[in-house]
């Protein structure tokens, strides 16, 4: 986001808007696919398929989600590896008994096994909590960083920033060379889709003690992880 924002300017705080929109609003206000969901009293999307379509169903659909789902974490690790390579400025190989270790593979090894010990000395309770801590940090963290920024640039260079880099196009999504409609047109069915297609997410609705409190975990969920992207573009 941060690069969309030096790249744009703040024209792609719109998809964020949409964002808004669909998420807390259709999702979060009116319950649209929430309600229903809750209510069937399914504990993932593979039990929901077996109900509509058949055990069959289930069984690929949850192996699916089992491979999909290791690609998609396994990700994680590498990228933190390398940001924090970077970032503490590390050498990229070190010598042990004459032997070369990436240094990569050593900091991706520790990251897993703390996350190893967390899971396994208090299950899904100490991720909900760490993922709990994160969020606070987070939440904290970007209000001040925004704030100083702000209070160091001020809005109006910011603006005349914008204005002399990218013209009207660093507001409007929809200026020649923007995003367009049709970007904007595929983010509503992203927001859409990557909701209610997401495993993790509609696992999660389904462990709620009511529909009502599913609401309001899509509603306050959707508002600080939208909200957070339009203040990560304006540094």
């Amino acid at each position: 986001f941060t690069e969309l924002g030096f790249k744009s300017g703040l024209s792609y705080i719109g998809a964020s808007i949409i964002g808004l929109i669909v998420g807390p609003v259709v999702f979060g206000w009116f319950g649209f696919v929430v309600n229903r969901w809750r209510n069937a009293k399914v504990v993932t999307v593979a039990e929901f398929c077996e109900r509509r379509y058949g055990k069959s169903v289930r069984i690929v659909l949850g192996v699916v989600l089992a491979i999909s789902g290791v690609l998609n974490m396994a990700i994680f690790p590498v990228i933190e590896s390398r940001f924090l390579l970077r970032f503490i400025n590390l050498p990229t190989y070190l010598q042990i008994a004459g032997f070369s270790i990436p240094v990569e593979w050593l900091i991706m090894t520790v990251l897993i096994g703390f996350a190893l010990i967390i899971a396994n000395h208090g299950g899904m309770v100490s991720v909900i909590l760490t993922n709990y801590i994160q969020a606070v940090i987070i939440a904290f963290t970007v209000f001040v960083i925004t704030y100083l920024v702000i209070a160091d640039v001020g809005l109006y260079k910011l603006h005349q920033t914008i204005k002399s880099n990218f013209g009207v196009s660093g507001y409007n999504p929809f200026a020649r060379g923007m995003f367009g409609p049709v970007f904007l047109g595929w983010v509503v069915l992203q927001q859409i889709f990557g909701f209610v297609a997401f495993a993790p997410t509609m696992q999660r609705l389904a462990s709620m003690d009511s529909a009502k409190t599913a609401r309001q975990t899509v509603f306050w969920g959707n508002l600080f992880s939208q909200g957070r992207c339009a203040m990560i573009m304006v540094w």
